[in-house]
């Protein structure tokens, strides 16, 4: 007695069991960036920083300087340096992600080598993209954290700046 082949084949199932939990994985990800991605709250934190710091500041009559210039002139050298930074860790990423593209376009084309059957090709297929969307979403995760970081820069740097910008009070 024979045994007929499956309608499916198991690595088809596999692979789209695997798919089912890394598209539902990611789903879970991206609700939890997007509640911790709050521009609005993060403007109205610094519009509130700024406000206060008018409000607070000792009022001088035109004639003297409010601000020091060497505090002013070191608080955009910082300033470029960050963006300097930040413009590296953008490119940086922009070369991960062509680079995982590349590696990609040459693990599909491998991949698709060999097959017999459609569902395998389909198998091949998917295992392929399943592997580019992992390496994506570590790019990605990557890109996050520097991207965290850059903005953990700009807000010291704003702090650093307001303090240092205080003109001193009268006496």
């Amino acid at each position: 007695m024979t045994t007929a082949a499956p309608l499916i084949e198991p690595k088809l199932i596999n692979i789209l069991k695997q798919w089912r939990c890394f598209s539902h994985q990611n789903a879970e990800n991206l609700q939890l960036f997007c509640s911790a991605f709050t521009p609005v709250h993060d403007s109205l934190q610094i519009t509130q920083q700024v406000l206060k710091q008018w409000h607070d500041k000792p009022w001088t009559l035109p004639e003297q300087p409010s601000v020091d210039s060497s505090a002013l002139s070191n608080a955009y050298r910082e300033l470029i340096d960050i963006q300097q930074a930040a413009l590296e860790k953008e490119q940086e990423a922009y070369f991960r992600y062509w680079t995982t593209a590349l590696t990609n376009s040459k693990q599909m084309i491998n991949a698709l080598q060999g097959v017999s059957s459609p569902q395998q090709a389909l198998v091949a297929y998917l295992e392929a993209n399943l592997d580019l969307a992992r390496q994506y979403q570590e790019d990605v995760s990557e890109q996050l954290t520097d991207l965290n970081q850059i903005k953990a820069a700009y807000t010291a740097w704003w702090q650093k700046t307001l303090e240092s910008l205080q003109p001193e009070k009268p006496q």
